[in-house]
């Protein structure tokens, strides 16, 4: 039988996924910085995959990728996926799971996230002036997602220190 406990964390990180896919892909409401949007899902994915089993870790870190594909399977998808399932088995060997031990593992995933998306869609298509199109707009993407990590810690963090401490059963 699945515990209620476990059913509305998960369902709370749906919500918190839908949450940050609106937010992201609003009209205005995040501003763009040197032509580049944060993705959102991608730092949620991450801060989730850190407090998660492996399992859960690929299934959340796909459904954030899904979203952030525009809500179609593709490279996000997949590549959420696998840092999902890096991001949980890096924390785990950590133990205790901090924000200076997940702010290393989260610029590594977001700039091989963003990287990957880069080659793929830019310099692999042969287009001219890769370089300064990078730091122009991939840069700054990758930096403005970055600090939406620490924003999204403290919520999950929290969450799961309530439901280890034995008070919640």
């Amino acid at each position: 039988m699945i515990r209620s406990a476990a059913v509305m964390k998960y369902i709370a990180c749906v919500i918190a996924i839908l949450a940050a896919y609106l937010i992201q892909d609003a009209p205005h409401l995040l501003p763009e910085v040197f032509g580049g949007k944060p993705i959102l899902t991608a730092a949620l994915a991450i801060v989730l995959a850190a407090f998660e089993k492996e399992i859960p870790a690929v299934i959340l870190g796909a459904l954030c990728g899904y979203f952030a594909d525009g809500c179609t399977f593709g490279y996000y998808t997949a590549a959420l996926t696998v840092t999902g399932y890096a991001v949980s088995m890096t924390m785990q060997s950590y133990g205790k799971v901090t924000l200076s031990t997940l702010m290393p593992a989260a610029t590594v995933s977001v700039a091989a996230v963003v990287c990957g998306q880069f080659l793929t869609g830019f310099v692999f298509m042969g287009y001219d002036s890769a370089p300064s199109f990078f730091i122009a707009h991939y840069l700054s993407r990758i930096i403005y997602t970055l600090a939406f990590v620490p924003v999204f810690f403290p919520f999950f963090r929290r969450k799961r220190n309530r439901q280890n401490s034995g008070k919640w059963k």
